[in-house]
């Protein structure tokens, strides 16, 4: 899908296959949030089972608008967190003006598939060679960064 030149497209991914993540991601696609060129990296089994698991309207519409967006790693035999962030950092990369949105990883289960950073922060600033770096809160009424990020 060809993208307007002012419209940045989002690499979503879904974070902990057992966490919030999956489900916001078929939420988002349930209310039309995603645009042309947006890309959503998550296990399509998770999410086509999770969809009838919930057994409810929006939740059966979110699968069917969100199954053109997917990208599943390729040549991957273990699609854990870390094999999609990995995979949804390698599509930003490679897509100028693209923004990265994370759903929460466990970290433990992180560690225990090979991921040897902390969090998302380290990780995200050190794929582009990134040495000054802070994790961000935003709303309408605060901004705040964290400090320090992770233990």
């Amino acid at each position: 899908m060809p993208v307007k030149p002012d419209i940045h497209p989002l690499v979503l991914t879904q974070g902990d296959p057992e966490g919030v993540g999956p489900e916001l991601l078929l939420h988002v696609a349930a209310a039309g949030l995603l645009r042309p060129g947006d890309r959503v990296v998550a296990q399509r089994a998770l999410l086509s089972q999770l969809a009838e698991k919930l057994d409810h309207p929006w939740a059966k519409r979110g699968w069917q608008l969100i199954e053109p967006y997917l990208v599943e790693p390729p040549h991957s035999g273990n699609l854990g967190q870390v094999a999609i962030l990995r995979h949804g950092v390698d599509c930003v990369l490679a897509t100028p003006g693209a923004a990265l949105v994370t759903a929460p990883i466990d970290k433990a289960r992180c560690r225990d598939e090979g991921f040897s950073y902390p969090g998302h922060t380290e990780y995200l600033a050190a794929r582009p060679g990134c040495d000054e770096f802070a994790m961000s809160i935003a709303a309408p009424t605060l901004r705040a960064v964290s400090a320090p990020t992770h233990p």
